[in-house]
């Protein structure tokens, strides 16, 4: 049983179909907190991340959201105020790399970079954008990105696609810093959370690549959503009220190159 950290608190947690944001969601939930969970592609898995959580007794809405859609944007969360009068978290988890896209860099087309960057870090500047006032209004609010170890240290040398991912990523880090400076005096905090390799299939056997990853890892694994969750729910509850404009490792080591 979870602490209830998060009680009566709204949360909007984007990209929480699956892999981390999902972790979050039901971290969320189980702490106390109303969730709204948002996929795109596959919005089918946002209604089954509720309908767990509200199995398990929680308060739960799905949203399907492209998060570079401007409008849309708009309109969740105009519609999470009018359905739950506040909000008091947003996670900016949604983005990810150019899966079938990626191409080493200099291979890479344009569509493909306007793509990643817009999933990654527009959709973080327009969701945060578009809660702030709010926020500002009620004078309290917190803001979480989850951005990734390749914002510190530059993904793998042959991800595909990896070169437009960390150079998003690492604009979470800028963006979290400047913003904390910036709305602190409203009492709203705002953080970020880098993720080294995260086993989101761990019912499937593991890949060349994930055994690589797992290999030169100093725990000699990868990470799992839930473990990223915990720090998430920490950040966004009350016991962190003096940490803001932090970005966090979580990692099993491996930026350390042991």
């Amino acid at each position: 049983m979870h602490k209830m950290r998060l009680k009566d608190k709204v949360a909007i947690i984007t990209g929480s179909g699956s892999g981390i944001g999902r972790g979050i969601a039901l971290r969320f939930a189980q702490e106390g907190a109303g969730v709204i969970v948002t996929a795109n592609e596959h919005p089918e898995r946002a209604e089954a991340a509720c309908a767990e959580i509200r199995h398990l007794g929680g308060h739960a809405q799905s949203f399907q959201l492209d998060v570079t859609n401007v409008a849309a944007v708009k309109t969740m969360a105009a519609t999470v105020l009018d359905d739950f009068g506040r909000i008091d978290i947003l996670v900016n988890n949604a983005g990810g790399g150019a899966r079938e896209r990626g191409r080493l860099f200099h291979e890479a087309t344009f569509d493909t970079l306007d793509h990643v960057i817009g999933k990654n870090l527009m959709g973080t500047l327009y969701c945060t954008r578009a809660v702030l006032p709010h926020m500002v209004e009620r004078q309290d609010g917190v803001i979480l990105s989850i951005a990734s170890g390749a914002a510190l240290n530059g993904a793998d040398k042959d991800m595909r696609g990896g070169v437009e991912y960390s150079a998003a990523k690492a604009g979470y880090l800028g963006f979290t810093m400047a913003l904390s400076k910036q709305i602190a005096r409203h009492g709203i905090r705002v953080n970020c959370i880098s993720p080294g390799p995260i086993n989101t299939t761990p019912e499937q056997p593991p890949n060349e690549l994930m055994k690589r990853l797992q290999d030169r890892n100093p725990l000699g694994r990868m990470g799992r959503p839930d473990e990223v969750a915990a720090l998430a729910a920490y950040l966004a509850s009350d016991e962190a009220e003096w940490i803001t404009g932090q970005n966090f490792t979580i990692d099993g080591g491996e930026s350390l190159g042991l």
